[in-house]
């Protein structure tokens, strides 16, 4: 990395936590305070979110390992596991929408096990429309579970909630109904196949055009394979589906840590508004500050006193960036980046 790029990122970092510090000024926090519930986290709860946050990262793992297996046999479950956490450690560092982590599980499975970029990146697809659509269902339960037990949300909040959702839902139900649909699918590669000859052809890399056209077959032959499968990909969806509760279930310890009884289907409406904000790649490493302003506003909106969405805010995010750091840099240092190096030695 250039010294340059350093810069920016650093650069970028302070405007966020800049921003995170004027945020914190303009609602008055009261600093005492949140020290003070900070002090009396009670130690049980917080193990009990640290062991939920570990089955995130393996719950989403393992949803993925499932669908290779149907383009790629060979591929073991320990190897999908490092690929995800490797991949997790990377859009750590380099936010962008969570590309640079699915670029690190596809290089790491290709240079293992050889498997085609095209194969693997039709799995990648599958498995995030799947993500985003167990997310949108919680969201909806969480909706449908709050009116049930006649829980007060403001409106304006739950309206934006429902849109939030709906909009990701619908996009991602219809992509993937387009996907699975084989004549349609046919029909958008060879589309797309076209434009990107067209563009290689105005380039002058003519050369390129015959390992395009082989690899949007072999990704379209993936999706069929995937689809073949059906039984991979409920399976996949339900180990999603379980991802998304231990992730809420990490927010909602630490609301109870704090001797705060948060609701688990209050705290499922709160991802799509400031999940909105960690998935815009801004290139600030792990969105330092923005996200933290947009957790603590979210909270409050939902009815959280301001301190103690500021002290949750503060302890989940220790979780979710520091001990989440710790534990994929010294899994991916220890196993993953060494396999590597003896793959590329061969």
């Amino acid at each position: 990395m250039s010294q340059i790029s350093k810069k920016s990122i650093v650069l970028l970092a302070c405007t966020g936590l800049l921003f995170y510090l004027i945020f914190l000024l303009f609602i008055r926090i009261d600093i005492e305070k949140v020290l003070v519930l900070l002090s009396r986290a009670k130690t049980e709860y917080l193990l009990l979110a640290l062991f939920f946050d570990i089955n995130f990262i393996a719950f989403y793992a393992l949803a993925w390992h499932f669908l290779v297996k149907a383009v790629a046999k060979r591929v073991k479950l320990r190897d999908s596991m490092l690929a995800v956490i490797m991949g997790w450690l990377g859009d750590m560092l380099i936010p962008a929408a969570f590309i640079t982590g699915e670029v690190i599980r596809l290089y790491y499975i290709n240079k293992k096990y050889r498997a085609r970029y095209s194969s693997l990146a039709a799995t990648v697809v599958i498995h995030r429309l799947l993500s985003a659509i167990a997310f949108v269902l919680y969201i909806f339960l969480g909706a449908f579970f709050l009116a049930f037990q006649r829980v007060f949300v403001a409106p304006t909040v739950f309206k934006e909630m429902i849109f939030i959702s709906l909009l990701a839902g619908g996009f991602a139900v219809l992509l993937l109904s387009f996907i699975l649909n084989p004549e349609l699918l046919s029909k958008l590669m060879t589309i797309a196949s076209k434009y990107i000859i067209r563009f290689l052809e105005k380039a002058g890399l003519e050369k390129y055009s015959g390992d395009v056209l082989s690899g949007v077959e072999s990704f379209k032959n993936s999706i069929l394979l995937v689809k073949a499968n059906i039984n991979l990909i409920l399976l996949s969806f339900f180990l999603l589906m379980v991802q998304w509760a231990c992730g809420i279930m990490v927010p909602y310890n630490v609301f109870h840590s704090l001797n705060c009884n948060v609701g688990f289907w209050l705290l499922s409406l709160a991802y799509p508004l400031y999940g909105v904000i960690d998935n815009i790649p801004l290139g600030i490493p792990v969105n330092a500050g923005l996200l933290d302003t947009a957790m603590i506003t979210t909270f409050i909106l939902l009815g959280i006193e301001k301190n103690t969405a500021v002290a949750a805010t503060l302890v989940t995010r220790f979780i979710t960036v520091v001990f989440e750091a710790i534990l994929t840099s010294s899994i991916s240092l220890t196993f993953g980046i060494r396999s590597i190096l003896v793959e590329l030695k061969k």
